[in-house]
């Protein structure tokens, strides 16, 4: 089959790799940015089953861990270099319910305590971190030996494509509503801003946001903008709404200098699991990773390419 998908993120390549590994020996993928260029590349990388307010398993979770660490192989087998490190997440609750929700969950699971920030907090020790514009590339490097190609082009209608390929996947995360009205995706803009670690941090910690050391920088995100007027990062609002949070943790980090602030446009599910629907003879959609990118992707390629091949 001639096999077209719209979209070069997370899901696109997870969708190509799945299909490769299933036999399909070609797969042309559709970008306007070309590989990772929308919401992936900038994710921060954290990598772990345990998340929400809750910090319970989610749905899925254990399997989604699984299946996205195949995936992390085939790219450092391409690369020859990891993309990923097990740094472990520790996450302090920020209020007395929180705090009885998280001891819990760590009854429920076996998660250890520990101490970050001169807080208690849960440990969560096979946490990942990725290297998420690496990891890309790696995965990249693997469906292009496998067969993929890409093209840099804006796809505004599957009708483009619909002569010229058998079956058409849909995996452009929130640009997915441009493309087929009526979805059930709702845009969720996410901002992350970088800023010097001078508070000695090594460990990814997370509060009402999270922190992840890297050499001598600290990223920290990311905002949850449901109502915003523009895609582009907006420094003053992004630290205005995360560093506050961090004041009782990390005195006087609301005065950092921030050093870079990024943006991207999630697409989200009421039920924030990974939308998968035909939508014609020959149209399907896979999107709707919300937040939760790195953890579900690789579960929505293996879903999609069963679904598609059964």
């Amino acid at each position: 089959m001639r096999i077209a998908i719209i979209g070069a993120g997370f899901s696109g390549l997870s969708i190509a790799w799945h299909l490769h590994q299933a036999g399909c020996h070609t797969t042309t993928l559709f970008d306007k940015a070309g590989i990772g260029g929308g919401c992936s590349a900038i994710a921060a990388g954290l990598l772990h089953p345990y998340g929400g307010v809750r910090s319970r398993l989610n749905a899925l979770g254990l399997e989604g861990m699984a299946a996205t660490q195949r995936l992390l192989q085939a790219a450092e087998k391409c690369l020859n270099t990891p993309v990923a490190s097990k740094t472990g997440l520790f996450r302090i609750p920020t209020s007395p319910h929180q705090l009885k929700e998280f001891q819990t969950s760590s009854q429920l699971y076996n998660i250890p305590w520990s101490k970050s920030l001169g807080q208690e907090a849960l440990f969560i020790p096979d946490a990942l971190t990725v290297n998420c514009p690496l990891y890309l590339e790696g995965l990249w490097a693997s469906c292009l030996e496998q067969g993929s190609s890409l093209q840099i082009d804006l796809i505004s209608s599957p009708s483009q494509l619909s002569n010229l390929f058998d079956i058409i996947i849909i995996a452009a995360g929130a640009d997915s509503t441009t493309l087929h009205p009526d979805l059930p995706l709702k845009p969720l803009k996410g901002q992350i801003i970088t800023v010097y670690n001078s508070f000695n941090i090594s460990t990814p910690t997370t509060t009402d946001c999270y922190i992840i050391p890297q050499n001598n920088l600290l990223t920290i995100g990311a905002t949850f903008e449901r109502n915003f007027s523009s895609p582009l990062p907006d420094p003053a609002l992004a630290s205005q709404s995360l560093l506050p949070t961090l004041d009782p943790f990390l005195p006087n980090i609301s005065s950092s200098t921030i050093l870079s602030c990024k943006a991207g446009i999630r697409a989200t599910t009421p039920n924030r699991l990974p939308l998968l629907k035909k939508l014609s003879h020959n149209t399907w959609i896979a999107s709707g990773l919300g937040s939760k990118g790195l953890l579900y992707h690789s579960l929505l390629g293996q879903n999609t390419t069963k679904t598609i091949l059964s």
